[in-house]
C-alpha cells in the first residue's frame, strides 16, 4: 500500500496553515490516503504523519514537498528526517519554475489595476 505525504515548512501565522490544508484537502479528494505534515511550527508534525503511515502498514510513501524551491530542507532535512523510518520514501521534485505559477502572479497583477 502507498500513501502521499504533502509536507508543508509551517509558519507562526495561521493563515499559512490554512492554505497548507486548503492544498491537503484537494489532494483527499483526488487520492486515498494522503497525510500532511509540517517542517516546523505546525502540527502535525513530518514525523507524526509517517507514524501513522507506519500504523496502517503502508510501505511507500510518495513525497510531496509544497516548496517552490530546492533549499536545504529538501536536500537535507527532510531526508534525515525520513531515513530513520523503516519504509521506503519517493521525494518528488518542489515546484521550482513552472510557467503556471507565471500565468497565476500574471493574472493577479492583472485584476490589480496596477497596468
Amino acid at each position: 500500500m502507498k500513501g502521499i505525504l504533502l509536507i508543508a515548512h509551517g509558519s507562526r501565522v495561521q493563515e499559512t496553515k490554512e492554505v497548507a490544508y486548503g492544498y491537503f484537502e484537494d489532494l483527499q479528494k483526488k487520492y486515498k490516503n494522503c497525510k500532511l505534515g509540517f517542517m516546523e511550527f505546525n502540527e502535525p508534525s513530518i514525523e507524526d504523519a509517517v507514524k501513522e503511515f507506519l500504523k496502517e502498514k503502508v510501505e511507500e510513501i510518495v513525497v510531496l514537498p509544497l516548496f517552490l524551491f530546492e533549499g536545504m530542507h529538501i536536500k537535507k532535512d527532510i531526508p534525515e528526517i525520513l531515513e530513520k523510518y523503516p519504509i521506503k520514501f519517493k521525494i518528488l521534485k518542489p515546484i521550482l519554475y513552472d510557467k503556471r505559477v507565471s500565468d497565476i502572479l500574471f493574472e493577479r497583477i492583472e485584476k490589480s489595476e496596477v497596468y
